[in-house]
């Protein structure tokens, strides 16, 4: 889902804390909404599109204050499909923590030279609200440290919460991972999406199992309940055990 929001940030402000949070979305900005405000949901995804005319000479470079609610994520080039259009570059980032924040983008030169450093900049103030969707309740919570290949471990907590203490018939899902300790220090990324109670895995007929859908990635995720429900064990995609040593697995343990 696509939203604009030039104008509109109080009424999109009261939609998105008293609506509720379900999957994630994607609101995606462009030159228009310059000098405005928006409100995400942890798990959100923001995307900015901008015109980049010269890009041999400029480009759109991100200035985030720090501390910051969002974590960049990435951010791609498109050259214009004529002689006569014009290049744009998008930046993504994620709604990772609660809190405010602003984002801005400044149209830099490139190389040394006479010409003006920045000519044009892109600012927008960003408040984020938390994920728990305050109409359901708090099934369990979990959290643990696992292995990271390009870090020094990946903290995350996934919270599960449910229409009711018995009915499982609306599942959400938050979960929010700390990558520890990386090239450019601790980042975190939330995300948020529906989950199921299974039985069965590639194994066991009778093993239960949680799927994960979040809507951004695209993949499901799916963790094997131990038996008591007091750990969570991270299966493959054809849900089979992960043949790695045990220190590598994603094995996360119930705090409440």
């Amino acid at each position: 889902m696509t939203l604009g929001i030039a104008g509109l940030f109080y009424a999109a402000a009261a939609w998105f804390l008293l609506a509720p949070p379900l999957l994630a979305k994607t609101v995606t900005l462009s030159a228009t909404d310059n000098n405005t405000s928006i409100c995400l949901i942890q798990g959100d995804t923001l995307a900015i599109t901008l015109p980049s005319p010269i890009a041999d000479a400029y480009r759109w470079q991100v200035h985030l204050a720090k501390p910051s609610p969002l974590t960049a994520m990435h951010d791609d080039f498109t050259p214009a499909k004529d002689p006569n259009g014009t290049a744009t570059q998008t930046f993504r980032f994620n709604a990772a923590a609660v809190g405010n924040g602003a984002v801005t983008l400044s149209f830099e030169r490139q190389k040394p030279g006479p010409a003006p450093l920045v000519t044009d900049t892109f600012s927008i103030g960003v408040t984020v609200a938390s994920g728990e969707p305050k109409s359901m309740v708090l099934i369990a919570t979990y959290k643990g440290t696992t292995a990271c290949a390009d870090c020094a471990g990946i903290q995350t907590e996934l919270r599960l919460y449910a229409k009711g203490k018995f009915d499982f018939t609306d599942n959400i899902y938050v979960s929010t991972r700390k990558y520890l300790g990386g090239r450019g220090g601790d980042q975190s990324s939330t995300d948020r999406g529906a989950w199921f109670l299974m039985k069965g895995d590639a194994v066991d007929p009778n093993a239960t199992v949680y799927e994960l859908n979040g809507d951004q990635s695209g993949q499901a995720q799916y963790f094997l309940v131990q038996p008591g429900g007091a750990t969570l064990t991270q299966l493959d995609r054809q849900m089979k055990p992960i043949d790695s040593p045990p220190q590598y697995q994603s094995i996360l343990k119930r705090v409440e």
